[in-house]
């Protein structure tokens, strides 16, 4: 997991010392655009598992580290690599504007194998904008309800029209009414170089997850 919970005694190893770039997320819990932002800084520390870590540490609680790094006002980002502050970000980001600052901080992120999302995560990518979700099912069921900016690419049609998912800045989550079968869906996808996601339980879970949903 890229979401860490660090404090004055753990900051220097879990940090300075890491192999991989941190972004470190200073906040307090009263601090209401620093909760604005930690959704978002959650779904980007999954994306990008492996490549980064994201840090939180509640500044009224690890006042040393806060100190050190001079922190005025909150939240304040730090980006830091081989343990070398290289950019520094204070006050919140709308969500495209963080994920753009992350992505170059981070540089390209190679395409894995197809992961599978439950529904929390995948709503907290359809707010950044790092996802387009794909509907496998029949016209008929696609019309009739569907996640929020679906688009429809029959299950049987997808190794034909698989060129139709090519921006390279998104993942593309695949879903049927369950989530059987899917797999083999988006492994077709994958090969093809898409980044794709299968959303877990379908759209039955997502709805009994009470997400958004799409009708008419």
């Amino acid at each position: 997991m890229a979401l860490l919970n660090v404090t004055d005694a753990t900051f220097e190893a879990a940090v300075l010392q890491s192999d991989l770039p941190v972004v470190v997320d200073f906040y307090a819990d009263w601090c209401q655009p620093c909760r604005a932002i930690a959704p978002i800084l959650e779904a980007l520390a999954q994306k990008y598992d492996g490549a980064m870590h994201v840090a939180k540490i509640d500044v009224e609680r690890n006042p040393a580290i806060a100190q050190a790094f001079r922190v005025q006002s909150i939240p304040m980002l730090a980006f830091i690599r081989d343990g070398q502050v290289v950019d520094v970000q204070v006050g919140a980001m709308d969500a495209r504007a963080l994920e753009e600052r992350i992505a170059e901080f981070v540089g390209p992120v190679s395409v894995g194998g197809v992961e599978t999302w439950d529904a929390d995560r995948v709503k907290l990518a359809l707010e950044i904008d790092e996802v387009v979700p794909v509907d496998l099912r029949s016209a008929g069921d696609f019309n009739r309800t569907r996640l929020p900016r679906a688009v429809h690419i029959p299950a049987d049609e997808l190794a034909a029209r698989v060129g139709e998912l090519n921006d390279p800045s998104k993942r593309y989550v695949f879903y049927l009414r369950t989530d059987a079968g899917v797999l083999d869906h988006a492994q077709v996808a994958a090969d093809a170089g898409v980044h794709a996601v299968v959303l877990d339980g379908g759209l039955l879970g997502w709805e009994l997850a009470a997400a958004p949903i799409e009708r008419g």
